[in-house]
């Protein structure tokens, strides 16, 4: 299917989505370049690697993938001499040792650094964790996996009724249950205990929520918004407790952390409204 009934278009979108899940932030469409008055054009997006320099993303369908790649390389390099890395991306199968090649090749002659992701990644990545994109861009329904309830903690609002949407009850126990094994195992990394406290918040576990919230924020240099979030995560688990134990003291503390904190919208609106309940309680 991808490779005969999606538009190049489609796929573009359907990439940059992937993309923006793996990491790649704040992509762009850069537009397209007129081949001196013929019809073929370069079409590439472009965005800002984590060291801040420029990235080129290329999409194809085709099966000439590699001569349509180098080719617009140098077109790409013409109007963008900024440019330090591409990542490609093809629905077609590429050998490691072509990728390896291709890598060289590019680091040799452009100094860029090359990433590919090709057919198998982008069944693994459909199947396994994207079901949602799987259906909305292949029109393809596919059962929630134990992935696809993971990475749904990360993109998902913390509210029970939107996670509940994502994937049914036993997936989400069993995504819990994942989610606290990659904890139990890497204690280390901070995106485990971020989406420990945010399933358990969903799921109503708000004494698990505010523990695996207290783990994460020991870590230092913890990512300004990320620990924004946290901290309203935290106030919301207090006020939540508050509310269901009629501890004042519980509210007070859940008002004095999210009201400190007071910004612009974040990631957790059930902040705002457990908030909001908390002052009515109180």
């Amino acid at each position: 299917m991808l490779d005969n009934e999606m538009p190049p278009h489609d796929f573009e979108r359907l990439s940059v989505d992937l993309l923006d899940r793996e990491g790649y932030h704040h992509i762009v469409p850069t537009g397209s370049t007129q081949d001196h008055g013929r019809d073929a054009e370069c079409r590439f997006w472009r965005g800002v690697s984590s060291q801040s320099s420029v990235v080129a993303f290329q999409f194809s369908l085709q099966k000439k993938w590699e001569f349509k790649l180098l080719k617009d390389v140098e077109k790409i390099a013409a109007s963008c001499p900024d440019v330090s890395e591409l990542v490609f991306v093809s629905s077609r199968e590429i050998t490691g040792k072509k990728q390896d090649t291709l890598r060289e090749q590019l680091r040799s002659q452009r100094g860029w650094k090359l990433t590919m992701y090709s057919r198998e990644w982008l069944r693994h990545r459909l199947t396994e964790f994207h079901q949602d994109l799987t259906k909305k861009y292949l029109g393809i329904a596919l059962p929630p996996t134990i992935g696809f309830g993971v990475m749904a903690v990360d993109f998902l609002d913390s509210d029970e009724e939107r996670l509940a949407e994502g994937f049914n009850q036993a997936t989400r126990d069993t995504a819990r249950a994942a989610i606290l094994e990659s904890t139990r195992k890497e204690p280390a990394n901070l995106g485990n205990w971020h989406r420990l406290a945010k399933i358990n918040f969903a799921m109503q576990n708000f004494e698990e929520a505010l523990q695996a919230i207290n783990e994460a924020l020991r870590f230092a240099n913890i990512e300004p918004v990320l620990w924004l979030n946290m901290t309203y995560l935290q106030g919301a688990a207090l006020a939540e407790l508050g509310i269901r134990d009629r501890s004042r003291p519980l509210l007070i503390q859940a008002t004095e952390r999210c009201v400190e904190n007071l910004s612009p919208k974040v990631e957790f609106c059930a902040a705002k409204a457990s908030l909001d309940e908390a002052r009515f309680a109180a």
